[in-house]
């Protein structure tokens, strides 16, 4: 048989309990406090913008990324065809894009063991491929899905050297590279576009600061 407190001791604890301080609920920040707080993140999170250049070897990185400096920076005459070397290890260009502080660099094409220590610095990825090419066109796509999977930023693919005429359009590019190292086309999950360029001419056709751009809007969006 259980025993029951007599009615006035519960009662009593009822009462003692009802007189009981209660610790008061945490308030909200005030409304403009949040806001206030919310646009610095957005701010701190967007003004910088970091853009990575990977391929295969002779894929034209480095010609790209010259004609990048030049279509961002007047001062710049991009080297002619035949003085740019392999890049051996890094090349490295700052410049600013729609107010964003924006560092675009490439990484040698024969360093491809090198490419995963930058992934994780990149905020946007350029991939090029050597369009008139199509025999490395599986080596490109098994490279270019590695990059995929390390990275989740917007990606351009360049189908470069379209001043052959030989190379490939963006859509053989897409359904050979693109689709098998599974970037699908424009709609999927990531921003992406493959876009068609000479890096011989891309400072002077506007090509390669559509493709920059691009990129730069997708990541701000």
């Amino acid at each position: 048989m259980v025993r029951r407190a007599p009615a006035r001791a519960r009662r009593a604890r009822r009462a003692r309990a009802r007189r009981a301080p209660r610790s008061p609920a945490p308030r909200p920040p005030p409304p403009q406090f949040s806001l206030a707080s919310g646009f610095i993140k957005w701010l701190v999170a967007r003004d910088e913008a970091r853009v990575l250049i990977v391929g295969l070897a002779g894929a034209g990185k480095t010609t790209f990324l010259e004609h990048v400096k030049g279509a961002f920076n007047r001062a710049h005459a991009p080297a002619p065809p035949g003085a740019i070397p392999p890049t051996r290890g890094m090349n490295l260009f700052k410049t600013g894009v729609f107010d964003m502080s924006v560092t675009v660099w490439d990484v040698g094409g024969s360093l491809r063991d090198m490419w995963a220590q930058y992934y994780a610095e990149a905020d946007a990825l350029v991939f090029c491929v050597d369009a008139s090419d199509r025999a490395a066109f599986p080596a490109a796509s098994a490279a270019l899905a590695d990059a995929l999977r390390a990275t989740s930023g917007p990606v351009v693919v360049l189908a470069n050297k379209q001043d052959s005429p030989a190379a490939a359009r963006a859509s053989e590019v897409q359904d050979a590279v693109c689709a098998p190292a599974g970037l699908p086309a424009a709609g999927g999950r990531r921003p992406a576009r493959v876009i068609e360029l000479s890096a011989l001419r891309a400072s002077a056709d506007g090509s390669a600061r559509a493709a920059v751009e691009w990129l730069i809007g997708a990541i701000a969006r």
